[in-house]
């Protein structure tokens, strides 16, 4: 009995001795340990320590924000999160934050239907805007994300979300006058020849740009000629999807672009203007974009409220943009067959945006969107709303 006592007592005193060395190390390690304002890997900052200040302690926000520091600066986290998921996947959970890992070793994310009632308020303003400005050719591409084209590769116990539902929705409730542009169908007939969308990121690829693009011209009456060879910029890229689930597994990505840049020898130029930063250049691409974690960036360098093109064109045709990053990598194929382009991401865009239609007077104007963004987002119907 005495023996059987002094080895439970041993024990205790080694989980005792050892819990006190854990909790001792975790906490030189936040007094030691720099912290650190962004994370690479998951593509946001990182919380700081919060203000000890009497409201806050008072409303709870310092122990709340406290908890976010403690999670953001853990020590060792992201050997801590590889483990947690390398434990989910022997366990057969292949989902995190909203990410599936489907079969065929690509992440895509999780589609989520709102309630149509909630698109309501959108899909009025789109109507009145298309009303505003009907002399102009109006088109909506409303793209399906990856987890719609690799339905079949979802892991079984995983509910993907209905895109097709929504998107033949959306469709059918669009005014008359705006004419629906599809991509589906085109989708599934490449879907085995080349990837159209990343493995790691929620973006489609410039491949699956480029077919966009074709069939967005086409329906304009336009008839592309685009650029044969391409290359790749960039073949470390894990985007947001790696970065929001942590499943690392997955192998890069390679961005890629085209040859789209002015001729002086054919006569042909154009110039890009970011508007809200008084910033002029003579190409799509972002060199310095390819420095960072992000090498879909590589467009335009990210995303901007107001992007003005300027060709040396004179085809009559002026284009308006209005959309998320999607669009991103389609605009450099549209460039050669206009005038001008305006770019406008209402996501950013605090300007008038009836007042930017009545001066420049466009002759076409598309709205391009990925399903997820649209079912989610409310910045189109703020932007479309008349009342500024």
């Amino acid at each position: 009995m005495k023996r059987t006592r002094k080895i439970r007592d041993v024990f205790y005193m080694a989980v005792g001795v050892t819990s006190a060395a854990l909790l001792l190390g975790l906490v030189l390690s936040f007094i030691l340990v720099k912290d650190k304002d962004y994370s690479s890997r998951e593509k946001r900052m990182l919380s700081g320590f919060p203000a000890f200040t009497a409201e806050n302690v008072a409303s709870g926000k310092f122990m709340d924000k406290l908890e976010d520091y403690a999670k953001d600066q853990f020590f060792a986290r992201d050997a801590a999160a590889d483990l947690r998921n390398g434990i989910k996947l022997l366990t057969g959970d292949r989902e995190s934050n909203g990410v599936l890992l489907l079969r065929n070793q690509r992440l895509a994310e999780r589609f989520m239907m709102q309630d149509m009632k909630k698109r309501e308020a959108m899909l009025n303003e789109i109507s009145d805007f298309s009303e505003r400005n009907e002399k102009a050719q109006q088109i909506f591409l409303l793209a399906p994300t990856a987890i719609w084209l690799y339905a079949d590769e979802v892991p079984t116990a995983s509910e993907p979300g209905d895109q097709d539902v929504y998107i033949d929705l959306i469709y059918r409730l669009l005014p008359e006058r705006i004419t629906r542009l599809d991509v589906r169908e085109a989708f599934l007939r490449e879907k085995d020849q080349t990837e159209l969308y990343y493995r790691t990121d929620h973006h489609w690829t410039t491949e699956g740009a480029k077919i966009a693009a074709e069939l967005l011209l086409k329906k304009l009456g336009i008839t592309p000629d685009f650029p044969k060879e391409s290359g790749a910029v960039s073949n470390t890229f894990m985007g947001t999807l790696a970065a929001k689930s942590g499943f690392r597994s997955v192998r890069a990505d390679a961005v890629t672009v085209y040859k789209i840049e002015s001729d002086p020898d054919s006569g042909f130029y154009f110039t890009v203007t970011y508007t809200d930063e008084q910033k002029m250049t003579a190409s799509v691409y972002s060199a310095e974009a390819l420095q960072t974690d992000n090498p879909y960036d590589v467009f335009f360098g990210g995303n901007h409220a107001e992007i003005e093109i300027k060709t040396s064109r004179e085809t009559l045709r002026r284009l308006l943009v209005v959309k998320d990053s999607y669009a991103n990598a389609v605009i450099p194929f549209l460039i050669p067959y206009f005038d001008e382009i305006t770019v406008v991401d209402p996501r950013y865009y605090q300007g008038n945006i009836d007042e930017l239609t009545a001066e420049a007077e466009f002759t076409d104007i598309v709205f391009l969107y990925n399903a997820n963004t649209l079912s989610q987002d409310t910045s189109l119907e703020m932007v479309l709303r008349n009342d500024q």
